[in-house]
């Protein structure tokens, strides 16, 4: 088994984590992005969403996604309080490939994250997502309230072309939410 771990992590817990041999750890760090504090209490009221995909990069745009995405970012932090974090990292087995992680206070948050209305916000996702590469599909998890909100899973900056989505959403707080649990005997082998 493999855990992506991103970030908040020491180099004692890194060391621990590689004395366990039945999970292979991957520290990310991040290329860009923030991940918000407490913010002394004005993080609005849930349930949250969360989003997690691994997205492919246009060869030679690597730096350009991650310095746009950090503008990006910035907006976001600055704009709307119910996003809780937003990361991009590489990937470790594909160097043209990005996880791109989302943190939500709540659906309101993740509807005004796109908002059409802010002509600096929607210009600066153009910039940023003319660097992945739409040919290729990008794939993850949601974890929200209604996985089945169409609006979670299609292009937030583009319609045309739409790059291809393979998403698998969870029911947040649902017993299946992690998928399936290995038995013990699933476990061993």
């Amino acid at each position: 088994d493999a855990l992506d771990c991103y970030g908040g992590w020491t180099e004692g817990l890194a060391a621990e984590s590689a004395a366990n041999s039945s999970v292979t750890y991957r520290f990310h760090a991040p290329m860009a992005g923030f991940v918000k504090a407490d913010d002394a209490g004005l993080i609005p009221e849930g349930p949250p969403l969360f989003g997690f995909t691994k997205r492919y990069v246009k060869p030679g745009c690597m730096d350009d996604l991650a310095s746009s995405f950090q503008t990006v970012s910035d907006l976001w932090r600055a704009k709307v309080p119910g996003i809780l974090g937003a990361s991009v990292s590489r990937d470790p087995d594909h160097a043209d490939r990005v996880h791109d992680l989302r943190l939500f206070a709540n659906h309101d948050a993740y509807l005004k994250h796109t908002d059409k209305s802010d002509d600096a916000l929607t210009a600066a996702m153009g910039v940023w997502f003319a660097n992945y590469d739409t040919s290729r599909p990008f794939i993850g998890e949601i974890y929200a309230p209604d996985p089945n909100d169409e609006r979670l899973h299609k292009s937030s900056v583009t319609s045309s072309p739409a790059p291809p989505i393979g998403l698998t959403s969870f029911r947040l707080g649902a017993p299946e939410m992690l998928g399936p649990i290995p038995t013990g005997e699933q476990r061993k082998a």
